[in-house]
């Protein structure tokens, strides 16, 4: 596969199956946001030692390819795209319940930062959540693209990732022994 193929110097990009799009239509950027989110995690991984972490995101890297198959496959071809499936949200409802009960219950509202991985887990999440507003605009401008089972299980999977990153960031303090900054009206 040829990388440069100067196709995109008009601003115009091609889909599978040789459907062409201008380069800032929403299906770029749904496209770009979960790129964004997946290099994001597998930067996360190179550089940190949380290795029980490692092997979830590594998977969760793999399913949003998944979830950009979907949203780049054209309407007369959706029903041929890679989808996710339910077990696929159940490893993220389970790795939720795991990390969740690990940690003290939450009480107040808290600032993302504490160590390092913590931070990055928390910037990912907000990346993630950027890519769920996308996704579901995109389902609301294009409804016909995808199946709504396909639309419907990755918008799921989405908003259970952020829950999951945010609970790995928590646990990450946790093991550091780096206290939450909670944050309270008056502060």
């Amino acid at each position: 596969m040829k990388i440069s193929t100067k196709k995109g110097d008009k601003g115009k990009t091609t889909l599978l199956f040789g459907v062409e799009v201008e380069k800032d239509d929403i299906i770029i950027n749904c496209l770009g946001d979960l790129d964004e989110l997946s290099s994001s995690i597998g930067l996360f991984i190179s550089e940190t030692n949380q290795n029980k972490l490692k092997d979830i995101l590594l998977i969760i890297q793999k399913n949003l390819f998944v979830v950009g198959a979907g949203v780049a496959y054209t309407t007369n071809k959706a029903t041929d795209a890679p989808k996710l499936n339910n077990s696929d949200i159940s490893f993220l409802e389970n790795k939720i319940d795991e990390f969740e009960a690990l940690l003290p219950e939450l009480k107040n509202f808290i600032l993302p930062g504490g160590s390092k991985d913590s931070s990055f887990l928390f910037f990912i999440r907000a990346i993630a959540r950027r890519a769920e507003r996308v996704y579901i605009r995109l389902s609301k401008a294009n409804p016909n693209k995808t199946s709504q089972e396909i639309a419907e299980i990755n918008r799921i999977y989405l908003n259970r990732l952020s829950d999951l990153l945010f609970l790995m960031a928590r646990f990450v303090n946790l093991e550091n022994n780096i206290e939450e900054i909670k944050w309270t009206k008056d502060s």
